[in-house]
């Protein structure tokens, strides 16, 4: 089909479709969030944190990886969870009683960007193929840094931003190292930024529009 061109959703996507396929015309396009032109609040204004809390939101399912992150955890810093799921009373009932472990409940999409900027960086732990987690892509708009396990599909386009850092799901000391240079106060600036500019070159309204143009100015 003369002038035609496959767009993928992401980086992952387009390797998949490469490597089955003889088709050499395959761009990449992203999902895109809209988001009020005035947040409630910026990560501008809560750099200065002091305390060692993280955040983690999501679907608390199997493959969501909760259950292992929350088994290497270090005692030295907070996590609070938001959200509901199938594996919500088995991991209160393990880890419930701790001390620097906080589950949430539910709530509006809304209030979590309000909550967010109040956090170092946000937590992701999933074990499966997905590419870009909605919590994730609302975490990189509030400024906020993302932990996140090897292997995650959006991974290399975090490291790629320096807007993040990685950690082994099997290795507590791999999680401390990453939680401990994200609480680096000299270098939270630089992850804000860059959070910051993967939102808005990536997934947001106006990123989309531009990538949406270089692709049709390829064909």
């Amino acid at each position: 089909m003369s002038g035609a061109k496959i767009v993928a959703v992401s980086k992952f996507t387009q390797d998949q479709i490469n490597a089955f396929s003889n088709l050499e015309n395959v761009g990449v396009l992203t999902n895109f969030i809209s988001l009020p032109d005035k947040p409630v609040q910026t990560r501008e204004e809560c750099r200065a944190l002091s305390n060692l809390k993280f955040v983690w939101a999501g679907r608390i399912s199997t493959e969501k990886g909760l259950a292992e992150l929350l088994k290497i955890w270090p005692s030295a810093y907070a996590l609070d969870i938001f959200g509901a799921g199938p594996d919500l009373a088995r991991l209160e009932k393990l880890h419930g009683e701790k001390k620097n472990i906080s589950f949430k409940g539910t709530i509006s999409n809304l209030d979590l960007r309000i909550e967010l900027p109040k956090y170092l960086a946000f937590v992701n732990s999933s074990t499966w193929s997905e590419f870009a987690p909605m919590t994730i892509i609302e975490a990189l708009s509030c400024g906020l840094p993302i932990v996140f396990p090897h292997g995650l599909s959006l991974g290399t386009l975090i490291k790629n931003y320096k807007a993040g850092t990685d950690y082994s799901l099997d290795n507590s000391q791999s999680l401390e190292i990453s939680l401990i240079n994200i609480s680096n106060l000299e270098l939270r600036e630089d992850y804000t930024r860059s959070a910051n500019e993967l939102f808005k070159k990536e997934f947001s309204a106006i990123g989309w529009y531009e990538n949406l143009l270089g692709i049709m100015a390829s064909i």
